[in-house]
């Protein structure tokens, strides 16, 4: 076997490895990206607007919404309280009411009881209105809200 395959095979086997870490901590049938709808928020971003949450093991798990400048009103998950290193949350999104979806994420916390958030998705696409539900990865647990349209 030449060099240049040794390398290729060991390139893909790590890139297959490395996705299967991200896609085992996400729900079943959802896929790994954020789309165009999305904008970057600072990772200790607050609304006071809660549409969905729940709490596991002193960690809220809360799907939020706020007006942001550039895109106005947007949907983002956020994770807070007891928080571990290492756990982690992600936004589900669909244009089907939670019928097949997409995932934006995960964001992992980086500290002990620091809050973290996914990006903010506008509720508004091109395509028709999203819907959406907050999940995260806490204590080893896959957790969702309900959906919210």
């Amino acid at each position: 076997m030449n060099l240049r395959r040794k390398i290729g095979t060991s390139v893909a086997t790590v890139v297959m490895a490395a996705t299967s870490t991200i896609v085992g901590a996400a729900p079943a049938h959802a896929a790994h990206r954020c789309g165009d709808e999305f904008i970057g928020i600072p990772y200790n971003q607050d609304a006071r607007t809660t549409l969905m949450e729940r709490t596991e093991h002193g960690v809220r798990i809360e799907l939020k919404i706020k007006q942001f400048p550039d895109v106005g009103e947007a949907v983002f998950a956020r994770i807070s309280g007891a928080t571990r290193s290492g756990e982690q949350v992600w936004l589900d999104w669909s244009y089907t009411g939670g019928d097949g979806w997409a995932q934006c994420g995960p964001f992992t916390v980086s500290e002990r009881n620091k809050p973290n958030t996914s990006a903010a998705a506008d509720r508004y696409s091109g395509r028709g209105t999203l819907t959406f539900r907050a999940c995260a990865l806490v204590r080893g647990g896959g957790y969702c809200t309900e959906w919210w349209t």
